[in-house]
């Protein structure tokens, strides 16, 4: 399996999922619904659609949550301490 980065997913194309085990990709989003951008810690900019699900890691919860990026906006916007940060993302291998 080749490493395959955003942008380049297809419909059947196989990527990993939060348990690790490959995951087909079932459908993907026409590229116009992609109308906001989010950062990742790298400094990476990905353009996606309000409903993209994420699965982090709520530091303030202490648990896993998936949420579209529209969720992440909201609450990103009225966190009490908003230079700690409060998602980790699914780390890899």
């Amino acid at each position: 399996m080749r490493l395959i980065i955003h942008g380049e997913i297809v419909v059947d194309v196989k990527v990993f999922s939060l348990n690790g085990w490959p995951a087909e990709v079932l459908r993907i989003s026409p590229p116009d619904m992609a109308t906001m951008e989010v950062e990742t810690s790298e400094g990476v900019i990905i353009k996606v659609n309000p409903g993209h699900e994420w699965t982090a890691r709520d530091r303030l919860l202490h648990r896993w949550r998936t949420m579209e990026t529209r969720e992440f906006v909201a609450q990103a916007d009225t966190r009490p301490n908003p230079t700690k940060k409060r998602w980790e993302r699914v780390q890899s291998g």
